[in-house]
């Protein structure tokens, strides 16, 4: 592979498969090895800088920005705030609570630029990004108008869920 990353709908394409919400990553790879493995636990740094410079647009408040880092990364910037009452706590997860501008999204976590913070969202809570560290999918929770805003930006791989779409069961 020599560190080239297939984006999905590239895949879906060339394998003659419809890329959907239903879509499954060993369907869409067929057992192919040639097109290798999503990263697991975050975008790249390309693709959050993306994501954040579309979202920045649906949101009033883009210089206030949350940001949940997972305190398993073991960085310095989750390290640095471990006696501090930043901590988010999810039933399976806990994180430390870090705060920027949504430009900020792409650079969190500095040593580690396949990675983005596991949860963010705006002050004004117009938006929220998730992404499991276990898995390879990220989520939005957004208005219509910034969910199209996404589907339409050719530097993002996305494509709609409703509430009822199951999660890949190749997933992490």
């Amino acid at each position: 592979m020599g560190g080239r990353r297939y984006r999905w709908p590239e895949i879906a394409e060339h394998q003659g498969v419809a890329l959907t919400a239903e879509t499954r990553y060993l369907d869409l790879i067929a057992g192919s090895d040639r097109w290798g493995r999503p990263s697991d636990g975050g975008l790249d740094a390309h693709e959050t800088a993306a994501l954040a410079r579309v979202l920045s647009r649906f949101t009033t408040s883009p210089e206030q920005v949350y940001f949940c880092l997972w305190e398993g990364f073991g960085l310095p910037a989750t390290r640095a705030r471990e006696n501090r009452p930043t901590r988010v706590r999810t039933p399976h997860r806990a994180y430390r609570l870090l705060a920027g501008p949504v430009s900020a999204a792409s650079i969190l976590p500095t040593p580690v630029p396949w990675r983005c913070a596991s949860l963010w969202w705006p002050r004004d809570q117009s938006w929220l990004v998730a992404t499991d560290i276990d898995g390879y999918l990220t989520y939005l929770g957004a208005s219509h108008a910034a969910i199209r805003a996404v589907l339409a930006d050719p530097a993002l791989d996305a494509v709609a869920v409703r509430p009822e779409t199951p999660l890949d069961p190749s997933y992490g």
